[in-house]
């Protein structure tokens, strides 16, 4: 693929690659945690495990080619084994269990479950581990609320500050910024409106209005 890359268009690259990560797709259901798990493996041969930076990275393209459900069977699969500390350790190892090289077992914690699905005693980065809350929100506040609207403004402050943009703005311009890009995009009213959690159609139409006005002004513009 990547000798004939610059000669692919967009669109045909966007395809080639949800080829290979559907083909690198490893389905199945593990006894010991009576869940499921799916996750797309580096290599079908030399690493068929679940790792948990490449994870990352796959759920962010799969986002990116639209495969939501793909990207969320990923995530849930990588949070399986999560220990009640809150720690996930590097590699998961969900079926091929049985340590390949030496290196895999000096990863492993020393126990019988060596031989059964588990996960790595290590960690690389990104590390993600939180303390068992009473809700199930991802985003937390230093208190271990969940993360309200003022501390989403406060960091979208921040970083707007650290990248140099001068312009305010705030979560409600972004939410609407991806409503705008979504509708000229094509997205349709109704997905949309599911997305945005509105309770009226008609309010999302505004979104469809505006895109249609913007592709009115791109065709007069570039008339001949």
């Amino acid at each position: 693929m990547a000798a004939d890359a610059a000669a692919m268009t967009d669109d045909q690259i966007r395809e080639a690659v949800r080829e290979i990560l559907k083909a690198n797709t490893h389905h199945g259901y593990a006894e010991e945690f009576q869940t499921p798990y799916c996750y797309i493996q580096p290599s079908t041969s030399t690493d068929p495990f679940q790792y948990f930076w490449d994870t990352c990275m796959h759920v962010f393209i799969l986002t990116a080619l639209d495969e939501h459900e793909l990207a969320k069977e990923n995530m849930r699969s990588l949070f399986a084994m999560q220990d009640e500390d809150g720690f996930v350790g590097h590699m998961l190892q969900w079926s091929r269990v049985r340590p390949a090289k030496w290196t895999d077992i000096f990863q492993s914690r020393p126990t019988r479950k060596l031989f059964r699905p588990h996960m790595s005693a290590l960690i690389q980065p990104p590390l993600v581990a939180r303390p068992k809350v009473a809700n199930n929100h991802v985003f937390l506040n230093r208190d271990e609320e969940p993360l309200g609207e003022r501390g989403v403004q406060k960091l979208l402050t921040k970083y707007c500050r650290l990248a140099g943009i001068t312009k305010r703005i705030t979560p409600h311009s972004i939410r609407h910024t991806f409503a705008s890009f979504k509708a000229e995009a094509g997205v349709s009213p109704f997905q949309l409106k599911e997305w945005l959690g509105h309770a009226r159609l008609d309010t999302t139409s505004i979104y469809v209005h505006i895109a249609k006005q913007n592709a009115k002004k791109v065709m007069e513009a570039t008339s001949l």
